[in-house]
Order: C-alpha cells, then sequence, then structure tokens
C-alpha cells in the first residue's frame, strides 16, 4: 500500500497537479481494480471526480471505462477535458485520437495523434494508431513505417507485427504475410 501511494504521488508530480484531498480513494480503487472489481473502482473513481474534478489521472482513467464500454462520445468528452485540466498529458492526445478514429473523423484523429507523439515520440500505441489511420488511408509505406516504428519500441506487443501482416495481406502479399 505505501509503494501505491507513492507511484501516486509520483503521478502527482508528473504532472504537476496537487492531488485529491482524499488519497484513500485513489487508493482504494487502485486496490478495486486490481482485485476485478471495476464496479468499486469506478465509484472510488467517481467519488474522487466529484472532489477535484480537474484531476488528469482521474479523468483519464475515467475516460479510458467509458471507452472500453462503448461509450464513444463520453470517452471523448473526458479525454478532452484531461488535456484542458493537464496538456502534457500524453495518453490522452492518443486517447481522444483513438476516438475520433472510431467516429470516423480522420483529419481531427491524426492531429490528436501527431500531438501526442511530439510531445513523446516514443509512445508505442500512438505509432499503431497512426499506423491504424495510414493503413486505413492506403498509404502503405506509411503504414509500414508506423507500424515498425511501435514494433521496435515494444517488441512484446504484436500490434505492429499484425500490422505490417495486415499491410502484406491488403497487398495481396499472402507469402510475406505468414513469414
Amino acid at each position: 500500500l505505501a509503494c501505491l501511494g507513492a507511484a501516486l504521488c509520483r503521478i502527482d508530480w508528473l504532472h504537476l497537479a496537487p492531488p485529491p484531498r482524499r488519497y484513500d480513494l485513489w487508493l482504494v480503487r487502485s486496490i478495486h481494480d486490481r482485485q476485478g472489481d471495476q464496479a468499486a473502482a469506478e465509484a472510488a473513481l467517481r467519488e474522487a471526480l466529484a472532489e477535484r474534478r480537474d484531476y488528469p489521472d482521474g479523468l483519464h482513467s475515467l475516460g479510458a471505462l467509458e471507452l472500453a464500454r462503448g461509450n464513444v462520445a463520453q470517452a471523448m468528452e473526458l479525454f478532452r477535458e484531461t488535456i484542458a485540466a493537464d496538456p502534457r498529458y500524453v495518453a490522452a492526445y492518443n486517447s481522444l485520437g483513438a476516438c475520433l478514429r472510431a467516429q470516423g473523423r480522420i483529419a481531427e484523429a491524426r492531429q490528436a495523434i501527431e500531438q501526442c507523439l511530439a510531445l513523446d515520440p516514443w509512445h508505442a500505441k500512438a505509432w499503431m494508431n497512426l499506423g491504424e489511420l495510414e493503413l486505413g488511408a492506403e498509404d502503405w509505406g506509411a503504414a509500414q513505417r508506423a507500424f515498425e516504428k511501435a514494433e521496435a519500441l515494444n517488441p512484446a506487443h504484436f500490434g505492429g507485427a499484425l500490422g505490417l501482416a495486415r499491410i502484406c495481406d491488403a497487398r495481396g502479399e499472402a507469402a510475406a504475410a505468414q513469414a
């Protein structure tokens, strides 16, 4: 529990946002989340955000929960609130880009993902999302570069390799996709 509290303090320092007055709610949320009790984790998160609505970690976490439920519009609003609370919160730009892509708003999605990469060029998930945008635009070379970058940054995640295989498949290069 002390390690978790220290981690939360570290997160606060990184984002330079003062923590909610009630750390216990953040700790309770984390404990419930690790135990798989999503309802209790969400309740603690919502209670903490009711106290401090401009807390970026909480806003982004709630946005991720809403996105997982398929509530894309609500998730987008929470990711925008995260960015308003902390314009340097890198993951929020990537998450917003993923939501915009899901809504077919490709130019806006590209802008959000590129902003994420401008803040953190080593953000593997953003490179994956950029690869998906390029794949949808049938820009095979740009998609390949993005997926290769994602794979290089996070080789344990198979998304980059799968993206590269999908490029080969889309081009009709079945032998290369199976390699």
